[in-house]
Parts: structure tokens; C-alpha cells; sequence
């Protein structure tokens, strides 16, 4: 069920907004930028159960992740995926902030935003 909303924007917000996404789909992406915001941990984990129950999903992460170990990695930003907090156990390393600010640009490409 969808509940329209009316907010106020400043002008040049606005323009930058509509030039930027586009007209018909700023609605959504309000929501997909507010939705991590305020999703509750309990809204989330029957999602994260659904994920696990995919056998071929999770043969995949788990043949990535022990291919990982130890070795020096890339980030590839055209194969997002989600994957379950409770799966992370181990930190296998670091990104400094600027590698990290490179990787968040290299995903807002991908997703177009």
C-alpha cells in the first residue's frame, strides 16, 4: 500500500532532484534513500531467512568468501548483492576512507543515481 506524502523542497533542491532522477522517479528514490533509515532489525530478518533457504545463493557467497581469505581483493560494483550481518564473523580487512569514497561513487554509477 503506497500513501501519498507532500514535502518542501528548496527550489534549487528540487530542480537538481528532478534533473538528476528524472520526473516519475524521485518518488522512489526518497524511499529507497529514507527505507534503510527506519526499517527495524525484525522487518529485515525474515528477508535475511528467505536468502539464507537459496542453496545456489549461498554455495556462491560462500565459494567467494573463502576465496577472499588472505588475498587482495577488489570491489566490483556491478555485482551488488545483500548479505545477512549475522553471516560477517570475521574482519578480513579495511578500506581506507578514500578507496571507500571511490567504491560508493563506483555504485552510485551502477545503480544510476
Amino acid at each position: 500500500m503506497s500513501r501519498k506524502l507532500t514535502i518542501t523542497l528548496d527550489d534549487e533542491i528540487y530542480k537538481k532532484l528532478y534533473e538528476m532522477i528524472g520526473r516519475g522517479k524521485i518518488s522512489p528514490f526518497i524511499e529507497a534513500l529514507v527505507r534503510p533509515q527506519i526499517m527495524q532489525k525484525e522487518d529485515l530478518e525474515p528477508a535475511y531467512r528467505q536468502m539464507a533457504r537459496d542453496e545456489i545463493r549461498e554455495a556462491e557467497a560462500l565459494e567467494w568468501a573463502e576465496a577472499t581469505n588472505g588475498k587482495k581483493n577488489k570491489a566490483m560494483a556491478d555485482q551488488l548483492t545483500t548479505v545477512s550481518k549475522a553471516r560477517l564473523i570475521n574482519c578480513e580487512g579495511t578500506l581506507s576512507t578514500a578507496d571507500l569514497k571511490k567504491v560508493e561513487q563506483a555504485v552510485k554509477v551502477q545503480l544510476g543515481l
